[in-house]
């Protein structure tokens, strides 16, 4: 189980819900704007949200891939929504 999603495995389907995607992004965005008139703490502070949340979505990333190459997959919600997150259904064959 990851930072910023949530994987649900059942005997037909993987569900893979991104639970804090645009919490983190409204985050870094105010991390940059608040870098800019405090100092470059914030900038680096920045940087390794940005890398931790890389290495975090690469897992379900690879996974959704390999799915969509099968087309064995399904995608409800939005990426800018706090209340109707994305949300991926992955179905076993």
């Amino acid at each position: 189980m990851g930072l910023f999603y949530r994987r649900i495995e059942t005997g037909n389907e993987i569900t893979i819900i991104y639970k804090y995607n645009v919490h983190f992004w409204v985050a870094f965005v105010v991390l940059i704007l608040l870098g800019g008139f405090v100092n470059l703490l914030f900038y680096f502070v920045a940087a390794v949200a940005v890398i931790v949340y890389m290495i975090d979505l690469m897992k379900p990333s690879g996974e959704i891939k390999k799915a969509m190459k099968k087309g064995a997959v399904q995608m409800s919600g939005s990426k800018y929504s706090f209340s109707n997150p994305t949300k991926i259904v992955i179905k076993k064959n």
